[in-house]
């Protein structure tokens, strides 16, 4: 589709899923302009399937600068509710892993006893990594200096940081069978805090807030002007 002329306002709704990265433009009445996606596949590093963070963001770069002639006023990030990703001061802490990647039988077990009752999380016990939770138990197996001095954060607000430089955490993304978010409080699963996660989310935001603007380096890249707004984003099951 190419995109045509719209009126003033237009939004980038940016969609990170699985298997698709997708990305849109809106008009302020809700009506389509344009639409591009990109088939994810993981990366193997160290042997294990990671979420391919480089790839995608290499081609959302390229795909937003087609919107650079365009009055774009906001980027909305939405992703997939099975992805942490630990950062530190020079940016990824570790390549977050793909939630289809199996954790081994005894990280899995060791994992299984910290967790939660369903009645406290509502989040089931999934397979591999779909509770994020088994996910950073085992990278903190295997990358403990890195873990420990990482800011985690959900997968949609690791795309609103990578175009903000602002970090910060949202309760869809938190809430989805992760074993880290208890509903019935709007807080951390005692799991989470007990094991001190809880501590190193970024901070929490509202979908709607705006977390910044676009960095210089994200700017000069695409075209856009620098005070396009971004949103703190959600889950993309419950954007739907």
């Amino acid at each position: 589709m190419n995109a045509t002329s719209p009126g003033p306002g237009t939004t980038i709704v940016i969609d990170l899923g699985k298997t698709l990265s997708k990305v849109s433009l809106w008009t302020a009445t809700g009506h389509m302009l344009d639409r591009q996606a990109r088939p994810n596949a993981p990366v193997m590093i160290d042997g294990l399937a990671r979420l391919d963070v480089h790839g995608i963001g290499d081609w959302l770069i390229a795909a937003i600068a087609r919107y650079a002639a365009h009055p774009v006023a906001t980027i909305i990030p939405v992703g997939h509710g099975a992805g942490a990703v630990p950062l530190n001061a020079q940016g990824l802490a570790v390549a977050p892993l793909d939630y289809e990647q199996p954790i081994p039988a005894a990280i899995m077990a060791a994992y299984r006893t910290q967790r939660d009752p369903f009645a406290i999380t509502g989040s089931p016990a999934l397979p591999d990594g779909l509770n994020v939770g088994s996910q950073l138990w085992w990278l903190e197996q295997d990358y403990p200096d890195a873990m420990a001095g990482s800011t985690l954060l959900p997968w949609a607000q690791y795309w609103a940081w990578f175009l903000t430089g602002q970090a910060v955490s949202e309760v869809s993304s938190l809430g989805c069978h992760s074993d880290l978010w208890c509903p019935a409080t709007g807080d951390f699963s005692p799991m989470a805090r007990r094991l001190g996660w809880a501590g190193r989310f970024a901070p929490m935001a509202q979908a709607g807030d705006v977390v910044g603007t676009l960095t210089p380096s994200i700017s000069a890249a695409t075209g856009l002007p620098a005070a396009v707004t971004v949103r703190a984003g959600l889950h993309d099951s419950k954007a739907a």
